[in-house]
């Protein structure tokens, strides 16, 4: 766990699993039953934590975990990114095959997506009152992240220093369904794409 005595900035990864469509899907279906599956899915999501990440947040449709950069850490993450959206769809079939309720909430949970943010940097810890809340740059850039024009409803989007951390380590990973996104800060801000393939991943290029 953080220290968070001296609340001195720390190298620290963070690591944000967000549901794509919760907007939409708590908008138009029952309160009651919306509300359960997102809970369930995010529970599913804490559960699926193997590699020691801490809960800073919970915001809605989100996670908000870090973990203090330590050796080799960073190349277990891809790996969690799989679990937790392997986990995810596991539980999402179960509302399409083995639903007995009809509303609206449970026949069109199916359709929930799930994608991910992950930035590195220095961070630090806020008290107010006795609340304690990440603080630094990288923080911003990954709340910042979430909300953004790729097309996709799926994807892992890693920021240029987290994702030279994971190098090579990406280069062997092989996803389904799911694009890996880059992402660059440069000023002005502004977009380009760049698409290729390794293997089964699809890999993008991304600059903001």
């Amino acid at each position: 766990m953080a220290d968070t005595s001296t609340f001195t900035p720390q190298p620290m990864l963070i690591f944000i699993p967000d549901i794509s469509g919760f907007s939409k899907f708590v908008n138009e279906t029952d309160i009651i039953h919306s509300q359960h599956i997102i809970e369930e899915l995010l529970e599913l999501l804490i559960d699926a934590n193997e590699i020691g990440l801490q809960i800073s947040e919970i915001e809605g449709d989100a996670v908000l975990f870090y973990k203090v950069e330590s050796s080799g850490s960073m190349k277990t993450i891809l790996e969690q990114v799989k679990s937790m959206y392997s986990n995810f769809h596991s539980h999402l079939k179960k509302y399409e095959h083995d639903r007995i309720c009809q509303c609206g909430a449970c026949t069109t949970a199916n359709r929930l997506k799930l994608k991910f943010v992950i930035a590195h940097g220095d961070v630090g810890f806020s008290k107010i009152k006795d609340h304690i809340k990440l603080f630094g740059r990288e923080v911003i850039v990954a709340h910042r992240l979430l909300k953004n024009t790729v097309a996709e409803d799926e994807y892992v989007l890693i920021t240029n220093d987290a994702l030279n951390l994971l190098s090579s380590f990406l280069l062997q990973m092989q996803f389904h369904h799911l694009r890996i996104a880059r992402y660059h800060n440069q000023t002005p801000p502004f977009w380009v794409w760049h698409e290729k393939s390794i293997q089964n991943l699809r890999f993008l290029h991304y600059k903001l």
